[in-house]
């Protein structure tokens, strides 16, 4: 396969091809396993040429032959999200929180990406699908989490569900807190390190924060 895909080859349907496997895998998914942005990935969807490297990728992420999505032909039927035996990997994209103004992965400032197996996630709480790794920056939260340690968010949380460690979006920041729920819907953010102070947000403006996820899993190099 050339490292571009020719223009007079080409089946003019393979745009629709790829954004069926691109809705398949979830947009985060696909962007990792063909190493593009999103937003790249979606200029397929409209005529952009496709290069081999991700129609390779996009077969090997989903299991279709790489004929299929070139010139098309019976529809495959695909593996349902989270199901199999548990033991497969998925490739779980990694953000920069200072790159991520507008939320995680809006701004097309995924990294890289890192295999980990699904049962596992699975195991923390955290969704595999909706799973993604972001380089936390800061003294905030020591000494439990260190500036540079590396943060596992399970994304599918979009709204402060029990007393944990949560990633909010304020004001252009990324914020990692340790959150309360009071009985009156208001909010305690807490920090681990006591030079911070303990901030709490009435249940009116609680309502209005923007919840990236929470986390449940963090790690560091040693």
């Amino acid at each position: 396969m050339k490292d571009d895909v020719s223009r007079t080859d080409r089946d003019p349907d393979i745009g629709r091809r790829i954004r069926f496997l691109f809705e398949r895998l979830g947009g985060q998914k696909a962007a990792a396993a063909t190493d593009k942005s999103i937003r790249s990935l979606q200029r397929y969807f409209s005529g952009a040429e496709p290069p081999a490297s991700v129609v390779k990728a996009l077969a090997q992420a989903t299991g279709v032959s790489a004929d299929w999505i070139l010139f098309g032909g019976d529809e495959p039927t695909l593996q349902p999200p989270g199901s199999g035996s548990g033991n497969q990997f998925v490739y779980v994209p990694k953000f920069e929180a200072a790159d991520a103004a507008r939320g995680i992965g809006q701004d097309g400032s995924q990294s890289s990406a890192i295999a980990m197996r699904e049962s596992w996630l699975r195991g923390i709480g955290a969704d595999p699908r909706h799973a993604c790794l972001l380089a936390f920056g800061g003294d905030s939260m020591e000494p439990t989490i260190r500036d540079g340690d590396l943060l596992l968010i399970d994304r599918s949380v979009g709204q402060i569900i029990d007393h944990g460690i949560y990633v909010l979006l304020v004001g252009g920041r990324l914020l990692v807190k340790r959150v309360q729920l009071r009985h009156d819907g208001s909010l305690v953010l807490r920090n681990d390190n006591p030079a911070y102070e303990v901030e709490t947000v009435s249940a009116e403006d609680a309502g209005r924060l923007v919840i990236e996820g929470r986390v449940r899993w963090f790690g560091r190099t040693v």
